[in-house]
Formats: structure tokens, C-alpha cells, sequence
């Protein structure tokens, strides 16, 4: 029996997967697969006389199928546009199954207009919060259908939204469908977005407007209003902090063909004002959970330094993943570690052991053991970029101790084009920092404030996850090393790099002493110089997929760590 020839498989729609019908075949949730069908017996054409013998009635598309929809329409003195915004609820294909208005703090005739559709259905409640996420939080609590759409009361949508909406979340990994939009009002054009989204995608930028649907269970599990936003943050990018919190989690962003209307005002104070407020506020990265890692060597006299930084650094303990990475294959130095994470507040630590290169390899002179040290680093950031889940990744050398509160002004100065934020630390092996210039010269002296710069050391580094998994770490780059190839590959994408002058680190030698000047630079110099001589050759070697020129070749010649 060929598979095409069975009438009982059918596929779920907007799924790679496929179901069976037959009335006598019961398999998990309904779904089948080549294997099962090519051993079915019972596969063939449809025999309308079989009736089913056993049959829970339960299937994947049954258990998570949603019909029904409530439409939430916050309004705060938009009754002039309210009444359109209402009509086109009504007038949907599939029809709503709740619509409830919210009038917030209004003085207009917002109340009577809404009162006016009671009769279809409509249901009205007025609050005094001056906060739309405050609002939108209470039209969740009001309702209580499968899927909810937040519509804005100055704006509409299409007949055919909720219909061609609902069809994707028969896919039950979809937690949110989104749109184009179409602007009208004093401007008119069709705003498009990606057709697929990743999580990493909508961390650096909102691709989602707020009349997306989504489904409720991604909102419960989420906690996503948990959190309280300011007045200003939620109205301007609430809905951007309600979808990160819905796709982090592990939901799908599907798009529909169906368009949201969208209004555009005259310049409003709140829209100037939403001007001036920061991408740390509008992403509300002070909620954010980022990972922490720490390679570790087994410097045994600099972990008491390392153990009272992590006690006391000023980032929110829970909001942190800390993965300890050691590679140190020292019994004594495992069992101090050990030791300190059963007392540690972090919520959520990981502590794993890994081979990578022989014990104190770290500290031993960087020129006779570059290649060994090139290939235990990108063994160990390989490693990272499969353990790694959350949009942000700080990168904390063993051998570096930052200011306290390195971790919130790193994640203050990065935007929608930063790909990372370092704090600068003095090279152990000549005079200036591991952070360098436009691939040719290393900063002897500290820049000011926060400065765009041509990459630096990992020491003490967030990155976007992103650019981490992106790359393919190798030891057989002839760049000075692993962290230029890295930042070819980050510029390579349209990324910036900063560095923030005020929170200069901290940089420890073995013995445990601060690193000053090292007698040790001539030599590294002149090792370096002669490979920044290769580079042209081997710059295709940085990643495959980069898309790097041969144009961007001349590295810096002091800028070992």
C-alpha cells in the first residue's frame, strides 16, 4: 500500500504533521506518521460502513483547537473613534465571543458610545488606572474565551481577521498571531513584518503590534502581568514586553494574511515623550534574565575574589542563570566551588565539569601556548553557545572582578543596533586595555564615557545570545584571537560594540596581584604583528556564512589579553 493511496490520512492544518481518520485506529493524539501507516493493515480507501469500536475522542488538534475569541478594547478619550473600532468587532466572520470595552480615566463620552452596543452584546466597565497594561491585565481577568485580542480603540480590524487568525492556532505550539499593518489616517500605507520570528528576533526589536491575538494559556503560564510597567513604558512597548514573555517561553509567533488598521495621530506629548524614554526602560530590561558565565580554571587564589563578587554584584540574583564552567580537573578546587553553590541565593546555578586542555594551562606564558589556549577557548564558547537560553549572555573571566554594578550599566547602553557592552580591564601582557580600535590599535590610556570601539577581551562582556550562537569558534584563526574573530563576526552583522569606561575591572596575575605593566609585551607584540600579516588569508576562515570581505583584515597587533 502506497501511503498516497490511504484516504484516512489527512493533514493538520498548518503543520507539518498528519492525522488518521480511521474509525478502528487509535494512536496517541491522533497523529500518525510514514512508519505507522506503511504497517497499518486497515490504510486504503474510505469504507463508510466501518463504525468505531474504541474512540477517546481526544487528539492534538482537539485538546488545543480554540474557537472562541474575546476582544479587549482599552480606551482613554478615543470615544470620537470608539464606535468604528466596535463595529468592526461585530462585523467579523467568525464572530467574537466576548467584547468587552475598558474606559480608563476618561472625560469624553467614551461611556455612552460603548453603552450604545449592550444590546449586541457589548460589555462596558470603566477603571481609574491611567496605565494600559493595568487595563489589558484586567480585560484577561474579565474574559475568559481561548484566544484574546487587545484592540485599541482609535483603530479596526478586518472582517476576515479573526478567522484567518484562528486557523493557526490549530497549531498547538502557536501562542501569538500577528500582522501586517495598515496605516490610515494622516499617513496611509501597508506596514509589513518577517513572515517568521525567533526569540532572538523579537528580544532586539517588537515586530508584533498590540491587536495581535494570542493565546490565554501563553499569558497564565508566562506571568507576562505579573510585572508592573510605568505609565509611559506601558503605553509605548507594554505589548512588546507581553510577546518576549510569551515566545522566551518556548510559544510560536505565527503571521496571518488578514490586516490590523492602524491609526496614526498628529505628534501627541505622549509620543514625544516615548521619544526620550531608553531602550533599557522600553524593552524593560531591569526584569531581565540573563545567563552569567564563568570559565574556570582552577585559580585557586583568585576564587575567594571571584565567590564574594558573586555574593555581592547587584544584579537580582533570580533574574540570573550562573553556569560555573570548570575545566580545571582539580579534585580540591571542584569540591571549594561545590561548596560555595550549596550556599549561594542564586535561583538557578549550574556547576559543569569539562576536559578542555591540560590543568593551569591559563597561566602559563601566553607565546609558547597560544594554540593550545586558541583551542581550549573555543572548546569551552562552543560549548556555551548549546547550554545558553536566554537573550543575553555576560561573560565573566575567572581572573577579572568587576564594579558591583557592572551588570545593569552594561545592559543600560545597549540598543537595537548593540550587540554587546564590555567593561574594559588592563592587558597582563603590555601597558594598555584588551580593548582595541578599529582592528589596528589597542587603547593605552581609557576612553570616556561609553564609546563605540572596534572589539575587546571577553573578560567581562554581554552579548547578545545570538551573535554567540551565530559563530562557529574555531582555534584555527590567524586574527590575534578568538575575540577579534568574534567581533569581525558581530560587526559583520550590522552590530556596534561599546565599551563603558566607568566600569574599568579589576585584571588578576596567578599570584593573585592586580595587573600592572609586564615586561612580557615586546615579545607578544612582535608574535602578534607577524600574524596580523596572515590575516588577509585566512579571514575567510572567521565563519563560513559571514559574508566578510577580505577588505576587513588589519588587526590589532596589542591587544592580547
Amino acid at each position: 500500500m502506497n501511503l498516497v493511496d490511504c484516504e484516512y490520512r489527512i493533514p493538520v492544518p498548518l503543520t507539518n504533521q498528519l492525522s488518521c481518520e480511521h474509525p478502528l485506529v487509535t494512536v496517541a493524539n491522533g497523529i500518525v506518521n510514514p512508519a505507522i501507516c506503511r504497517s497499518c493493515h486497515l490504510a486504503g480507501p474510505r469504507q463508510p460502513h466501518l463504525k468505531p469500536i474504541r474512540r477517546n475522542g481526544y487528539s492534538s488538534r482537539s485538546l488545543f483547537r480554540a474557537s472562541s475569541v474575546a476582544i479587549v478594547i482599552p480606551c482613554h478619550n478615543y470615544g470620537r473613534y470608539l464606535a468604528q473600532a466596535i463595529e468592526s468587532c461585530l462585523n467579523q466572520l467568525h464572530a467574537a465571543s466576548e467584547i468587552l470595552v475598558i474606559v480608563d480615566r476618561s472625560d469624553d463620552d467614551s461611556t455612552e458610545i460603548a453603552d450604545r452596543f449592550r444590546a449586541e452584546g457589548v460589555r462596558t466597565i470603566c477603571v481609574d488606572y491611567g496605565n494600559v497594561h493595568k487595563v489589558r491585565h484586567r480585560g484577561f481577568q474579565e474574559t475568559s474565551s481561548d484566544i484574546i485580542c487587545f484592540l485599541d480603540a482609535d483603530d479596526w480590524i478586518a472582517p476576515d481577521y479573526l478567522k484567518l487568525g484562528l486557523e493557526h492556532f490549530a497549531d498547538y505550539r502557536v501562542g501569538i498571531v500577528y500582522s501586517d499593518l495598515q496605516h490610515f489616517g494622516n499617513t496611509s500605507r501597508l506596514q509589513t513584518f518577517p513572515d517568521q520570528l525567533t526569540p532572538h528576533d523579537l528580544s532586539r526589536q517588537n515586530y508584533i503590534h498590540a491587536g495581535s491575538l494570542v493565546r490565554r494559556d501563553a499569558l497564565d503560564l508566562t506571568n507576562a502581568f505579573a510585572v508592573e510597567l510605568e505609565p509611559v513604558v506601558a503605553s509605548c512597548t507594554g505589548d512588546w514586553w507581553l510577546w518576549r514573555r510569551v515566545v522566551e517561553s518556548g510559544w510560536v509567533a505565527r503571521k496571518q494574511d488578514a490586516k490590523y488598521h492602524y491609526r496614526r495621530h498628529d505628534s501627541s506629548a505622549l509620543s514625544q515623550h516615548a521619544q526620550s524614554v531608553s531602550y533599557f526602560d522600553s524593552a524593560v530590561m531591569s526584569r531581565e534574565a540573563i545567563t552569567l558565565f564563568i570559565p574556570l580554571s582552577g585559580r585557586k587564589r583568585l576564587w575567594p575574589k571571584l565567590r564574594e563578587f558573586l555574593d555581592e554584584q547587584r544584579w537580582p540574583h533570580e533574574q540570573i542563570r550562573l553556569i560555573l564552567f570548570d575545566t580545571s580537573g582539580d579534585a580540591e578546587f571542584s569540591d571549594q566551588v561545590r561548596s560555595w553553590i550549596s550556599q549561594n541565593d542564586y535561583a538557578d546555578t549550574r556547576y559543569i565539569q569539562r576536559r578542555v586542555a591540560s590543568p593551569s594551562l591559563a597561566d602559563q606564558p601566553r607565546k609558547e601556548h597560544a594554540s593550545e589556549v586558541r583551542r581550549a577557548m573555543a572548546k569551552i564558547y562552543n560549548s556555551l553557545k548549546t547550554i545558553v537560553s536566554t537573550s543575553y549572555v555576560w561573560i565573566l573571566e575567572d581572573d577579572i572582578i568587576p564594579p558591583l554594578n557592572v551588570a545593569r550599566q552594561l545592559l543600560e547602553h545597549f540598543d537595537v543596533s548593540t550587540g554587546s557592552v564590555a567593561a574594559p580591564y588592563r592587558s597582563r601582557f603590555h601597558s594598555g586595555y584588551v580593548v582595541w580600535e578599529h582592528e589596528t590599535s589597542s587603547y593605552m590610556t581609557p576612553g570616556e564615557g561609553v564609546s563605540n570601539v572596534g572589539g575587546n577581551g571577553f573578560g567581562c562582556t554581554i552579548i547578545r545570545t545570538s551573535l554567540v550562537q551565530d559563530m562557529a569558534f574555531s582555534h584555527a584563526y590567524r586574527l590575534p584571537d578568538f575575540d577579534h574573530a568574534f567581533y569581525v563576526h558581530l560587526k559583520a552583522r550590522g552590530f556596534q560594540a561599546k565599551v563603558n569606561w566607568g566600569m574599568e575591572c579589576k585584571h588578576f596575575n596567578a599570584n593573585g596581584e592586580v595587573v600592572e605593566v609586564n615586561n612580557e609585551v615586546s615579545a607578544i607584540k612582535g608574535d602578534c604583528r607577524r600574524q596580523t600579516r596572515q590575516t588577509t588569508e585566512s579571514l575567510s576562515m572567521v565563519n563560513s556564512n559571514s559574508g566578510v570581505s577580505s577588505g576587513h583584515t588589519k588587526m590589532n597587533s596589542d591587544s592580547v589579553d
